[in-house]
C-alpha cells in the first residue's frame, strides 16, 4: 500500500493497493523463474486545487483497478556469464496525472571478467500510457491542455564496475533513451553517464 501526497495540491493525491501471489521457482542452480501477479487499485483524492476553477491545477478523475504482473527468467551460462528477461504491465503514480499504466520488457547481461572487474549490458523497452486528459485552470478563464501522455520508451545500458579498495567500489554506466511521445514536444533522444563510488 503507498500514499502520494503532493505540496501545494497542484494534482490529487492517490493511494495505490495491490494484493497477490509472488512465486518463486529454481528448477536447476543456473536457471530460476519468478513471478508476481496481483490486483491494483488505485483510489484518487480530488484534491487538486483546479478542481476549484479559480487556480491552475490538474483535473484527472480517473482510477485504476485491474490486473498486473512481473514475470522474470535469470539463466546462469556459465560461473562467470548470466542473463535475464523480464516481462511486466505494471502501474505508478503519475506525475501530471493520476497514475501511468506501463508495460516493459527487459533484458539484462551479466559478465564478471575476474574477481576485480565486471561488465553489464541491458535492454529495455516500455510502453506507457498516463491516466485520461486533463484540463487546467488559469485565472478566471478555463483553458484545456493535454497533460496525459502516451508512447514508447528503448533504454540501451552498458556498464562496469570495480573495487578499489576492499571498502571501496566504483562504477560507470552509461544510458541511451529514445522516447516517442503522442504529445508534440515530447519525443527524445537522451544521452547520460552515471559514476559512482560507495
Amino acid at each position: 500500500h503507498s500514499i502520494s501526497e503532493y505540496q501545494g495540491n497542484l494534482q490529487n493525491d492517490t493511494q495505490q493497493s495491490s494484493i497477490g501471489p509472488l512465486v518463486a521457482w529454481h528448477p536447476t542452480e543456473y536457471l530460476s523463474f519468478s513471478a508476481q501477479v496481483g490486483y491494483t487499485v488505485v483510489a484518487v483524492d480530488q484534491t487538486s486545487i483546479g478542481n476549484t476553477g479559480s487556480a491552475l491545477g490538474v483535473i484527472d478523475t480517473s482510477e485504476f483497478a485491474g490486473l498486473t504482473y512481473q514475470l522474470g527468467v535469470v539463466h546462469r551460462i556459465n560461473k562467470s556469464m548470466s542473463h535475464s528477461l523480464s516481462v511486466g504491465n505494471l502501474v505508478n503514480s503519475g506525475l501530471g496525472s493520476n497514475y501511468t499504466e506501463s508495460f516493459t520488457v527487459g533484458y539484462g547481461f551479466q559478465w564478471t571478467l575476474n574477481e576485480r572487474i565486471g561488465f553489464n549490458l541491458g535492454a529495455n523497452y516500455t510502453n506507457f500510457k498516463q491516466s485520461s486528459a486533463q484540463r487546467v485552470y488559469i485565472g478566471p478563464l478555463t483553458r484545456e491542455f493535454q497533460f496525459s501522455d502516451a508512447g514508447d520508451s528503448v533504454v540501451l545500458t552498458a556498464g562496469t564496475g570495480y573495487p578499489f579498495t576492499r571498502k571501496l567500489h566504483g562504477s560507470l554506466q552509461y544510458s541511451h533513451q529514445i522516447r516517442t511521445s503522442d504529445r508534440s514536444n515530447f519525443s527524445y533522444n537522451a544521452n547520460s553517464v552515471t559514476k559512482a563510488a560507495a
